[in-house]
């Protein structure tokens, strides 16, 4: 309903002021809000100030200092609007025409980066603007070295506090994702300083190829920030080498006539590498397959150390290997259970550990042994599909590791059913006619699975509830005792209980007074019990509240009246004056 405001007292506009400042959208209705009443509406929401015909000085100016934005719907911003706009979100000043120098010190000190919409900034604007951000530095044209090391410091400074703050992430690379790539600031900065060089490789160490004659510091640099760097440093020296291999294995194939020690780090680093190694030595063949099995298939003729110390990092490397001996095979399913399948008549002892890494191997093995079973079962329940004839033990196994396992048990006895269902309660619908105790160790576990049974006693529902306060959703006509303990569990279960006791209701407002909103009729005890707790409460009711529970909120927050609907003669009068409600200078907003 829209009010027009012609004479209103002070105690009526600060009625009015009160509903604005607890919901903004009041605002829009009033036809013609005073001064006071659009300054507290621009404070929630500077954005309105575009809706407000004629605002003042002072309306527009809590407008931006709500929003900055707002100047933009400000023709011709004086200056303190603009002042108090860029001080609040510096890249403001891309809309301000000649700003002064205050305003451009205000700007790139909210927001250093705000530093690219100025032309020909002064030292003492560039240098405010690196202290707040220090890579607004690439956005300054020209820039002296003197304040690229400066720029270079801040970086630093910020390095260390943010990893003390734990939130340090790859060094500044993060940066360049959004303010372009370290390529760009080479491409656009002619003139950088040593200092800012070193940096710059020591972010992304590939940048060194942006530099002319870079010094041994930064080859260093960019080679320990990427080994694979040294692909553009002309005449590396030993120790740049030696650390490019240390840092990634793969720069090995960068380097000319590499030592045996660096060939020897390199492979320590990435097994892989040993394919770039011209006629390796055995200690480096040995590395390399300690480091990465796999780098065997770039080994010719190994030994069987060699073979031993790649099934053991990888068994799957066994199907590579010629002549493996049976200490291989074994290592390798150890790692690896489905290695098996590369081993032609393998040993019990083998088949027995690789079921131990996965159960489901069982399937390849041609008459496995009844402790071969076992073992596979109790790794993997579901194992026991693949085998035939299985021993009850085994059958029990299974499920206890599985529950649903029982799929695959034919006719299973009590105790399998049990075992199943204690593993999971959902297993409960694969059972035909479950027994009392099946079903209450279900829904001790699970208690959803109340929902497979039919009839549930009253101890089961507890049971059920207790486990899972959800689980009531599955019981019909729920007692007070189990709806109690649902909530108890779990206060949103309330949600699926239809018609709730009085003394569910106070349980779940007393416990939180928002839970009033999953209650289709609370009481009037509990109306009253909720707006005591918080008077917020008379928001969240479905019903409309009763007499009593709206005076203890109105009691408690008279900005509540808004939210009312029909409120009572003696609730307006409570909120408002005598004379304002007689003359219905105040409708329900």
């Amino acid at each position: 309903m829209s009010v027009n405001i012609f004479k209103i007292s002070k105690s009526q506009e600060d009625i009015f002021i009160k509903s604005i400042e607890e919901n903004v959208n009041a605002f829009f209705n009033f036809d013609v809000p005073t001064e006071n009443m659009q300054i507290a509406a621009v404070k929630k929401d500077g954005s309105i100030l575009k809706k407000i015909k004629n605002p003042s000085h002072n309306v527009q100016l809590e407008a931006v200092k709500n929003d900055p934005l707002a100047m933009l719907n400000i023709d011709n911003p004086s200056y303190d609007i603009q002042l108090e706009a860029v001080k609040r979100r510096g890249d403001i000043i891309q809309f301000v025409e000649n700003p002064s120098h205050k305003i451009q010190l205000e700007a790139v000190r909210n927001n250093g980066l705000a530093i690219k919409y100025i032309n020909n900034p002064s030292e003492e604007i560039q240098y405010n603007a690196i202290k707040n951000n220090p890579f607004a530095i690439f956005d300054i044209k020209n820039s002296s070295l003197d304040m690229q090391d400066k720029a270079v410091e801040f970086m630093e400074r910020y390095n260390m506090s943010s990893q003390d703050n734990g939130d340090f992430k790859n060094g500044f690379s993060w940066m360049f994702e959004f303010n372009g790539s370290i390529s760009d600031v080479f491409k656009n900065n002619d003139n950088l300083s040593d200092k800012m060089k070193l940096f710059l490789v020591g972010v992304n160490g590939f940048s060194i190829q942006y530099i002319k004659e870079p010094t041994d510091e930064m080859k260093l640099t960019a080679i320990k920030n990427d080994g694979n760097t040294i692909q553009f440093i002309e005449n590396p020296t030993n120790e740049m080498k030696l650390a490019a291999v240390k840092n990634e294995g793969f720069s090995i194939q960068h380097i000319k006539e590499p030592t045996d020690e660096m060939k020897l780090e390199a492979v320590k680093n990435n097994g892989s590498a040993i394919q770039f190694i011209k006629e390796p030595t055995d200690k480096m063949k040995l590395e390399a397959v300690k480091n990465y099995g796999t780098s065997i298939l770039f080994i010719k003729e190994p030994t069987d150390e060699m073979k031993l110390e790649a099934v053991k990092n990888n068994g799957s490397v066994l199907q590579f290997i010629k002549n493996s001996t049976d200490e291989m095979k074994l290592e390798a399913v150890k790692n690896y259970g489905y290695a098996l399948e590369f081993i032609k008549e393998p040993t019990d002892e083998m088949k027995l550990e690789a079921v131990k890494n996965n159960g489901n191997i069982i399937q390849f093995i041609k008459n496995p042994t009844d402790e071969i079973k076992l073992t596979a079962v109790k790794n993997d329940g579901y194992a026991l599909q693949y085998i035939k004839n299985p021993t009850y033990e085994m059958e029990l196994e299974a499920v206890k590791n599985n529950g649903y396992a029982i799929q695959y048990v034919k006719n299973p006895g009590y105790e399998i059913q049990l075992e199943a269902v204690k593993t999971d309660g959902n297993v409960l619908k694969m059972i035909k006619n479950p027994t009392y105790e099946m079903q209450l160790e279900a829904v001790k576990h699970h208690g959803s699975a109340i929902k497979y049974i039919d009839n549930p006693s009253l101890e089961i529902q507890l049971e059920a509830v207790k486990n899972d306060g959800f689980s009531i959703m599955y019981i019909d006509n729920p007692s007070k005792e189990i709806q109690l303990q649902a909530v108890k569990q779990n206060l949103d279960s309330l949600f699926y209980i239809e018609f709730p006791f009085e003394e569910v209701q106070l349980e779940a407002v007393n416990k939180n007074f928002q839970s009033v909103r999953a209650i289709n009729n609370p009481t009037e005890k509990v109306q009253l019990e909720s707006v005591k707790i918080n008077p917020k409460a008379i928001n969240y009711m479905k019903i409309i509240p009763c007499e009593e529970a709206q005076i203890e909120a109105i009691k408690k927050d008279n900005s509540l009246f808004k939210f009312l609907y029909k409120p009572s003669d003696k609730v307006i009068d409570i909120v408002m004056p005598k004379n304002v409600s007689d003359n219905k200078i105040c409708n329900k907003i």
